[in-house]
């Protein structure tokens, strides 16, 4: 189904690019944090910033702002890169930081949050959409994998017709696929397995026969593929 390859593609791509950025804010801060040295400061005001969530809702960030004092008594100060829903800080309290020696104007405050926040976050959320991604993209070519392999069983049986069904255990746009389900009787075991057919986005019902052909691996009758080359392909 399209749908299902496109979201795919995009929820991989943007995992993709969400790592790649992880990357280059942990290269950043670990470049930063070789050549700075440890400091005070002060939280003498908040920057506040509106952001709005995917909901819509507004709220308010603050960011603090930083003053320090180089070794030769210059006075600078910063805004930190990240925020928080409430101030972290009093203001006026004396908190540690780290300022670049080949840069004494950059400077950071020594938290985890304010040094890896951002690549937590970005890894994170990277890792959680490429998952996904990769994993629509496996499970979606399953039926592909498992007719290539289906040329290796030796065995084929022709099994009953039972009925079209609905899968109910994936959804894609509010539809369900559905799947034509077979049954064979091994008299000589005296067993009946139960065969269905791949993923099929539209109802065959029409055109299904009262027996179909599967493949079968004689040696674990788990690994089978139903042939539903009979069915008509639909038209783009």
């Amino acid at each position: 189904m399209k749908t299902i390859s496109i979201v795919s593609k995009v929820f991989l791509v943007v995992g993709i690019l969400m790592l790649i950025g992880a990357y280059f804010t942990y290269s950043n801060t670990s470049d930063f944090l070789k050549t700075a040295d440890k400091s005070f400061g002060m939280v003498i005001d908040y920057q506040e910033k509106e952001s709005r969530d995917s909901d819509g809702h507004y709220s308010m960030m603050y960011y603090p702002v930083v003053a320090y004092v180089l070794e030769d008594g210059t006075p600078l100060q910063f805004v930190s890169s990240t925020g928080s829903g409430r101030p972290t800080y009093l203001l006026n309290q004396q908190i540690d930081i780290y300022v670049s020696s080949e840069n004494p104007g950059d400077a950071r405050i020594a938290s985890f949050f304010s040094l890896w926040g951002g690549t937590t976050i970005l890894g994170g959320l990277g890792l959680v959409f490429a998952l996904i991604g990769g994993g629509m993209i496996f499970f979606s070519k399953k039926d592909e994998r498992d007719e290539i392999k289906a040329a290796t069983y030796t065995m084929q049986v022709e099994a009953d017709v039972k009925g079209v069904f609905e899968n109910t255990n994936i959804e894609v746009n509010g539809r369900c696929p559905l799947y034509i389900e077979a049954q064979w009787l091994d008299e000589e075991n005296n067993q009946l397995h139960i065969f269905k057919s791949k993923k099929l986005w539209y109802d065959p019902s029409d055109f299904v026969p009262e027996t179909v052909t599967v493949k079968v691996d004689p040696n674990n009758y788990k690994n089978y593929w139903m042939d539903v080359s009979f069915l008509p392909e639909v038209a783009s």
